[in-house]
């Protein structure tokens, strides 16, 4: 099998599709399924000049067209764009003035000079000649397996402050975490460790945790030139060197919960709005105590431990429904803002009553609300139970301050 290189231009490649010498669609390939957006980002790439992946094309031999192996949608879209069938989206990020001013463009109105530079656009190619019959079908079956990136896997092509900063932690806490007992129960092998810690950065820069942390927010704090703010890496630093404290603490013969992202993420967020550390014993028998509860609510559940006695022994003014809605919101609709400060305003209404009120208090205004919440009535349903929780927690603006 030979690969014959070749750079024909765009006018070029239009005018051999359009003469039947390039088929797009040979009988092993999909429709033409990108969506516009797609194209568009396509396009906005060849305007800024950057390199587009080549295209793979069988020799039909004997005059027959050649057939796209790989590189149908990018063939479709140049096609498409220059039949004016979608205009220039001049929103892209990184934002371009030059391209901004070209939005809402098709390319029949594209100033004269700007269609000649991008019909002279080079298209890297490749003829697929001399091959046995199952080689082009293993070629596109090894380039079209599933490879779907992570949203921190692709946030980790922005080469920016932020990203640097964030590797930073997650290679410190790797290092810290190597040779001693962990709380989580994931693995960094998909940068989960990036994406917990990105997203705690983005709500300690939103300052609350009334806004959603959403993939495009993430993204356009690592998309910046300015890194994350003194304050925020403070912060952040801390509360990571927290859990790694509380970490380290945990006896080897302890059974250790294990956290997913949702749980970390508010554990983190825990640890962040603590007004003070110093007593770390404090705060790991807290967490093992909360999670080891929790975790084991239902049948079985074990209720002789001192901790346990102390909080719950008589029944009256508990934060144990709390629990269970915890866990319900680790385990689904855990982006959603109810979902975060539900999870946060049940870890520190169970530390409030596990500490007796004398303990490190939270940087949340709202804390001095929480002997309030232990003194309601309880004897309601699960369901009427939540419903109270979440129109108490709304009336006093639980997570809108930090």
């Amino acid at each position: 099998m030979r690969f014959i290189p070749a750079e024909p231009d765009i006018a070029t490649v239009f005018r051999r599709i359009s003469d039947g010498d390039i088929d797009l669609q040979p009988d092993f390939q999909r429709g033409e399924v990108w969506p516009t957006a797609k194209k568009q980002r396509l396009i906005d790439s060849i305007l800024r000049g950057w390199v587009v992946p080549p295209v793979l094309l069988i020799s039909g031999g004997h005059g027959q067209p050649q057939q796209v192996l790989d590189g149908q949608q990018r063939l479709a879209s140049i096609r498409d764009f220059m039949l004016n069938e979608f205009f220039i989206d001049g929103r892209i990020e990184p934002f371009d003035q030059s391209i901004e001013s070209l939005h809402g463009i098709r390319f029949s109105l594209l100033p004269l000079g700007m269609q000649r530079e991008f019909l002279r656009t080079p298209v890297r190619m490749y003829e697929i000649t001399d091959y046995r019959p199952e080689e082009p079908a293993e070629i596109f079956f090894r380039l079209n397996q599933p490879t779907g990136l992570t949203p921190a896997e692709k946030r980790n092509a922005f080469f920016g402050p932020v990203r640097d900063q964030i590797r930073e932690v997650v290679a410190q806490f790797e290092n810290a975490t190597t040779n001693q007992r962990s709380m989580l129960g994931f693995t960094n092998g998909r940068m989960a460790y990036d994406d917990v810690f990105a997203r705690f950065a983005c709500t300690l820069e939103f300052g609350t945790l009334r806004n959603k942390v959403t993939a495009s927010a993430v993204n356009a704090m690592y998309r910046r030139s300015t890194p994350l703010r003194d304050d925020v890496m403070l912060r952040l630093e801390s509360a990571v060197r927290c859990a790694l404290q509380v970490m380290g603490r945990i006896g080897d013969d302890t059974e250790t919960p294990r956290l997913n992202k949702a749980t970390f993420y508010s554990w983190l967020l825990f640890f962040a709005r603590l007004t003070a550390t110093g007593d770390l014993n404090k705060v790991t028998q807290f967490f093992l105590f909360f999670e080891t509860v929790r975790l084991g609510i239902g049948p079985g559940v074990r209720t002789e431990s001192p901790e346990f006695a102390h909080m719950y022994g008589s029944g009256q003014h508990s934060t144990l429904p709390l629990m269970p809605l915890y866990s319900d919101r680790a385990s689904s609709r855990v982006a959603d803002v109810s979902s975060v400060v539900l999870r946060d305003f049940a870890l520190w209404a169970c530390w409030f009553e596990f500490t007796g009120g004398t303990g490190a208090i939270c940087s949340d205004p709202a804390y001095r609300h929480m002997g309030e919440f232990l003194q309601r009535d309880e004897n309601r349903s699960s369901d009427q139970y939540e419903r109270s929780t979440l129109e108490f927690i709304e009336n006093i603006a639980w997570g809108a301050g930090f």
